[in-house]
């Protein structure tokens, strides 16, 4: 009896094993069928599953910009105002540009940030002191980041030398010279600002630590 099933129990598991591989069989047929009447089609599939594993997200396929260039100044506030200049100057504005008079007239607690050929005008809230300018060059479209900052304002700049730097008001302007990389070219320029470190002051030097302000240029078109 226990041999016989034994032997009931050993053919059962064959004949399982055998539709498995008859199974298993038909499988391979129907494959090379496939492979036969298409035979670039596991070569496609290969590719799709690739090209899936692949993709990135559309974020991640746009055009990152770069920061290129940066510039730090501590610069001199005075009648609440400072400057962003080309050495080249009036004489370097081509025809038709608003003037730096012109310019001037249009700036003001209303219009905190206003630009033109070689000049941009900032309008600071307070009368006097020593502000954190920082100028940064990025060769397109930076990254959006008001919440870091009060306000923000986005003007054109045209810069008929392809290099700019800080101005004061009155007195001589910074030594340090950001070049843009090409002349008779326009540039976007995003002014920031927002409260300083703290007020500070060593006298007779104007206060500090009052303002802070972030100037962000890139090519654009005219």
């Amino acid at each position: 009896m226990g041999d016989g099933r034994h032997a009931s129990v050993r053919a059962a598991r064959a004949g399982k094993l055998g539709r498995a591989l008859r199974n298993a069989d038909r499988s391979v047929i129907r494959t090379d069928r496939i492979k036969a009447d298409r035979p670039h089609f596991f070569g496609e599939l290969r590719v799709r599953s690739m090209n899936v594993h692949r993709r990135r997200p559309e974020h991640c396929r746009e055009h990152m910009s770069r920061l290129e260039a940066q510039v730090e100044e501590s610069i001199k506030v005075d009648g609440h105002q400072f400057m962003l200049v080309d050495p080249d100057g009036a004489p370097g504005q081509p025809e038709g540009a608003v003037s730096f008079p012109d310019l001037a007239d249009m700036s003001g607690p209303a219009a905190w940030f206003v630009a033109t050929a070689n000049l941009a005008i900032v309008t600071s809230a307070h009368q006097w002191h020593l502000a954190d300018v920082t100028l940064e060059l990025w060769d397109g479209k930076p990254p959006v980041d008001d919440s870091e900052w009060a306000k923000n304002a986005t003007a054109r700049l045209y810069s008929s030398s392809g290099k700019v730097r800080l101005a004061q008001i009155l007195g001589s302007p910074s030594e340090k010279v950001m070049n843009l990389g090409r002349e008779g070219g326009t540039w976007a320029v995003e002014a920031s600002c927002r409260p300083g470190s703290g007020w500070r002051r060593r006298a007779p030097q104007p206060p500090e630590g009052l303002e802070s302000f972030r100037l962000r240029l890139w090519p654009t078109a005219g």
